[in-house]
């Protein structure tokens, strides 16, 4: 058994809510570029569930409700149901005791880990959504290990808590089309989707691109701010604010894919050029995105352009596809991807830095699609799908 300072492991506790329980007190492990892990056998007694492990390199058992879940240690290939598992980070044995990444597990159970309000919240699914039939009047569900359905406040539906599908699934839509056909729109969180054709049936697939993003640091900054509102628009909208709300909506989205952000602006104060990049290189970020809305002294110009550096080759490809991305997800007029000076590009030649103006401010009709939340959400699962893509390159 290796000793923490041979393994270059880091100690500390924390509080934890697993499930939506109330928190409890755990000893967690800080290892492989700060990845958290806690002792498998208190994850579980928290669930009610039983871990079985005799010690050495023989694998843990757990048993949890309806499942199984057989790990390995200090290996990657776990077992869950009887179905093959890849964990992404091996086990790890600590002062005799088993832990497991928390990040692995929640994938595992196809569920998440994150942090709200400083606290860590652990979900893990019991199940997960295995089919759907249609009749003449009726839809099925199936599904295994869910604990309750709970209706949905303001539609026509059910919540199937404890039941998951992957986490780079966001929504599938199915609707009946005028024409009568049935129409599936596969939504994936920072990838793209393909489809195989059968004779009865079709095959959705995606990349797993959360997992070329994970670890990932990236800055994230909002333009102006404090004293400096920039653009204002004639509904008085300023472009402090709505960079922040653009930024604050795709943080969350590279989050969930495990991103590590550095927020350049965290809240409403004025910054220098010289800070916002001083801030990106302490926080060692491996890309630079600057958020920010235009202004035009006539009203009529409208439209998405983006930024990046003459010398530099890496943020001229981050620019182009976060300009496309934003071009077919907002349908806005497209004002092309073009070179500029600007402080913070010409200072990052180490990275991909890229400013993106999103809109007009100035354009009356543009600056209301702007304020949207509709519109904001769109513009930044369209920066995100950006970033991802740039990263699987």
């Amino acid at each position: 058994m290796l000793s923490g300072k041979a393994l270059g492991v880091k100690t500390t506790r924390a509080a934890i809510v697993v499930n939506g329980q109330p928190p409890s007190d755990y000893a967690l492990l800080e290892y492989d570029q700060g990845a958290l892990y806690a002792q498998l056998s208190e994850v579980f007694r928290a669930l009610g569930g039983n871990t079985v492990w005799a010690g050495n390199d023989s694998p843990a058992v757990v048993t949890w409700r309806n499942n199984l879940f057989v790990v390995p240690v200090n290996e990657k290939g776990a077992a869950l149901n009887g179905e093959k598992v890849i964990l992404a980070r091996e086990t790890l044995v600590y002062e005799g005791k088993l832990y497991v990444c928390l990040e692995s597990l929640a994938e595992a159970f196809l569920g998440s880990v994150r942090f709200v309000d400083g606290t860590l919240h652990l979900n893990l699914s019991l199940g997960r959504l295995l089919g759907l039939q249609f009749a003449h009047n009726s839809l099925v569900f199936s599904w295994s290990g869910n604990q309750r359905t709970t209706a949905l406040p303001s539609a026509q539906g059910l919540c199937l808590e404890g039941t998951g599908w992957p986490a780079a699934l966001r929504a599938v839509t199915m609707e009946r089309t005028p024409e009568g056909h049935v129409a599936v729109k596969v939504d994936v969180r920072g990838g793209h989707v393909a489809s195989k054709r059968g004779e009865q049936g079709v095959k959705f697939e995606w990349e797993a691109s959360p997992h070329r993003l994970r670890g990932r640091r990236i800055a994230l900054d909002a333009g102006h701010g404090g004293q400096q509102p920039g653009a204002i628009g004639p509904a008085g909208y300023l472009e402090k604010d709505l960079a922040r709300q653009v930024v604050d909506r795709l943080a969350a989205e590279l989050r969930e894919l495990q991103v590590e952000v550095l927020d350049i602006r965290p809240n409403d104060q004025s910054l220098s050029l010289a800070e916002r990049v001083n801030r990106a290189r302490q926080g060692g970020a491996e890309a630079f995105l600057s958020v920010h809305f235009n202004a035009h002294e006539r009203s009529e110009v409208c439209g998405t352009e983006t930024y990046h550096s003459a010398e530099n080759t890496q943020g001229r490809d981050l620019a182009r596809l976060v300009h496309n991305e934003l071009i077919a997800a907002l349908k806005l007029r497209d004002r092309g991807v073009k070179q500029a000076a600007f402080y913070v590009l010409r200072t990052q030649p180490e990275v991909p830095a890229v400013v993106v103006e999103i809109g007009f401010l100035t354009h009356p009709a543009e600056e209301l699609f702007l304020a949207k939340e509709a519109t904001q959400q769109k513009a930044a699962q369209a920066l995100c799908r950006a970033l991802a893509r740039y990263f699987e390159a």
